[in-house]
């Protein structure tokens, strides 16, 4: 198994940087199905892709460029999705205060 490992690492790094970037998103798509269907509930998978991503950029033997750039896209997420959820709130509270307490989306949103 190790030297499948090792054989799959080495033709990775013979790969032009697309072809890395591709298998980045694809493999990191992949975990994060896996993920899904391993956690059920919404928060923990957040909670799980977190731990994940820092044991791949913990200790000495981590992927530092590979591990900043994620640490950086983590942040960047995180950021974005309050952005998302303040959105929500505003447009809630907005419609509780107006008088109707039921968001309605426009017609063709949906």
């Amino acid at each position: 198994m190790k030297s499948l490992i090792h054989a799959v690492w080495l033709w990775v790094r013979r790969q032009p940087p697309k072809v890395k970037a591709f298998l980045a998103v694809v493999t990191g798509m992949a975990a994060l199905v896996v993920l899904r269907f391993i956690v059920h509930d919404h928060d923990n998978l957040f909670v799980a892709a977190e731990a994940v991503i820092w044991y791949w950029t913990r200790g000495e033997d981590c992927w530092w460029h590979i591990g900043i750039w994620i640490v950086s896209m983590v942040l960047i997420s995180e950021v974005v999705q309050t952005f998302i959820l303040a959105d929500f709130c505003y447009y809630y509270v907005k419609s509780v205060f107006g008088g109707q307490l039921v968001l309605r989306l426009p017609s063709g949103v949906v």
